[in-house]
């Protein structure tokens, strides 16, 4: 069985397509990376390597073309 299947059904997904965009929404995101050796990482922002007591976000909102 290949990998990507035993994770889809450990994860209880319908099927390998349901885990190929969620990895690639992760990878999208930058939450995730393939390292040299092909091997999916958080990115040290999402799990960093020290013990953080603090982290802060700034939302940038620029306004577009569209209107409601």
């Amino acid at each position: 069985m290949k990998a990507r299947k035993v994770v889809a059904e450990a994860m209880n997904f319908k099927n390998v397509s349901v885990l190929n965009n969620y990895v690639k929404s992760l990878k999208d995101k930058k939450v995730i990376y393939k390292d040299e050796a092909g091997v999916y990482r958080y990115n040290n922002i999402v799990k960093p390597s020290a013990s953080l007591e603090q982290l802060t976000f700034k939302f940038i909102v620029e306004e577009t073309a569209f209107q409601t």
